[in-house]
């Protein structure tokens, strides 16, 4: 789920982080220390058409009360280091149901599981919550991301909310399957396909 119109950027510079969104348009210090390690209340809009998303369910006092062997400043960069795919349709249409989203558009971004982690299961971590939401009050800290190999056994879809990937997917091309445009609960409609790219 990325800023509605970002699709057209994303094509050809990857799906990137918050911290390779600040390199990438050399967003100079004490600027770029305080997105990557302050709490955001709103999005942050770049040139380009780039934007960087808020993190309005995840406030400072919140994230203390649930954080373990981490402060709240190492969870923000920890998080602002990953790009994050949902795992299921379900927490998709919760995220695009919430009131900060729900009145525009996203651009939904489906991928092929099988060969994004073929490709970078070096870099790949999952987390069995939100990560990026107080609301639940799940607990969390530095051992919430573990690797593919280190993760329990997966019974249920339930059992991973989040696949992350470190820093970037530079060549996200090569495992979207589609992209559409949604606001809430209704999708606007197709923006690519790869059959309709020629791909």
């Amino acid at each position: 789920m990325a800023e509605g119109g970002s699709w057209g950027r994303i094509q050809t510079q990857g799906l990137l982080s918050t911290s390779a969104l600040l390199a990438q348009f050399e967003v100079k210090e004490p600027e770029r220390n305080r997105i990557e390690s302050e709490w955001r209340g709103d999005r942050i809009p770049l040139e380009e058409g780039a934007t960087i998303q808020d993190q309005r369910p995840m406030p400072q006092k919140a994230l203390q009360n649930v954080l373990k062997d981490m402060t709240p400043t190492q969870w923000y960069r920890l998080l602002n280091g990953k790009t994050f795919f949902w795992t299921t349709q379900d927490r998709l249409q919760k995220m695009l149901n919430t009131k900060p989203y729900r009145n525009d558009s996203q651009d939904v971004i489906t991928v092929d599981t099988r060969k994004l982690v073929d490709r970078h299961q070096e870099q790949i971590t999952l987390s069995r919550i939100n990560s990026g939401s107080t609301n639940g009050q799940a607990r969390r800290g530095s051992r919430t991301f573990k690797t593919i190999e280190e993760y329990p056994p997966i019974r249920r879809k339930t059992d991973v909310a989040e696949l992350t990937v470190a820093y970037h997917v530079p060549h996200i091309m090569d495992f979207a399957v589609s992209v559409e445009s949604w606001r809430g609960e209704d999708c606007l409609g197709t923006i690519w396909r790869p059959e309709a790219a020629g791909v």
